[in-house]
């Protein structure tokens, strides 16, 4: 009966750090596939692609254009990118950049291309479910509507492989404060890989085009991918230490108590 509880609870632990990692990442998919947020960043890559192409004197140019065509009118179209389908450029907004010298004409590009083009790319309809789109090699769906639906359906899934390991590991253990060191220690080991996004960020980054190469900023793209998880880990880190904390202290107390029994016991019989 004790190794079949040992095998049980080892088992609980397993199933409950495999789950909860998995379930810590997917919220950070989430989070990082959101509409809000990857028109954030394909506005970036769509400013950064046409900034990459062009000189500081090209930019000037077609700044200088665009306010020469703007002149009385509200908009003008603008070709990019060799698309079929122009893009509206705001005249407002051409000429805010050009009496704000932080701002640059490729800004408003890339916001203007997202707006046009963002919809068409993120609500493209696959005709693969998730993981044979992946198996074919069409990676874009993992930052697609289709891919932030498919990230949100399995939380629930994992909720309950976290549920099951804590149930498996609470009906294991025979008293509460091996109970809580059981689960204090899963959510320590889940937690610690909070110290390796930290420490590893700075290298995965490194394996990345640089920004020069890639025309984006790498390490932005990065971050907003890992900061969710890293939040994520570090709350389990947190709640684990605690947990375990509280289990020794539990076990400590009912060790001190069993001394005071026999203490009391031995009174008893004297008496």
């Amino acid at each position: 009966m004790g190794i079949l509880r040992t095998i049980s609870k080892a088992i609980g632990k397993f199933i409950l750090t495999f789950f909860l990692t998995s379930l810590i990442f997917t919220i950070g998919l989430v989070q990082f596939t959101g509409y809000e947020n990857m028109k954030i960043v394909f506005s970036d890559i769509a400013g950064s692609q046409i900034g990459g192409t062009m000189t500081e004197e090209e930019l000037e140019r077609l700044q200088q254009t665009l306010l020469e065509l703007c002149e009385g009118e509200e908009s003008v179209e603008l070709q990019i990118l060799e698309s079929e389908d122009p893009i509206t450029i705001d005249c407002n907004e051409v000429r805010a950049v050009a009496e704000d010298s932080e701002r640059s004409i490729v800004n408003v590009i890339g916001d203007v291309s997202s707006t046009t083009f963002f919809d068409e790319i993120y609500y493209k309809e696959y005709e693969c479910n998730f993981f044979e789109c992946i198996q074919t090699g069409q990676f874009t769906i993992i930052a697609s509507a289709h891919g932030h639906s498919f990230f949100n359906q399995i939380q629930i899934y994992l909720a309950i492989g976290v549920a099951a390991g804590i149930i498996i590991v609470l009906i294991a253990t025979e008293n509460w404060s091996d109970r809580l060191k059981g689960v204090g220690w899963a959510l320590v080991f889940t937690g610690i890989s909070y110290l390796f996004l930290t420490f590893g960020k700075g290298a995965i980054v490194m394996t990345l085009p640089s920004e020069e190469q890639a025309g984006i900023n790498v390490m932005s793209m990065v971050d907003k991918m890992i900061e969710p998880m890293m939040n994520g880990f570090l709350i389990a880190l947190i709640i684990g230490i605690v947990v375990t904390a509280s289990g020794y202290a539990l076990a400590y107390r009912e060790k001190r108590k069993i001394p005071e029994r026999k203490i009391e016991n031995r009174k008893r019989i004297v008496d």
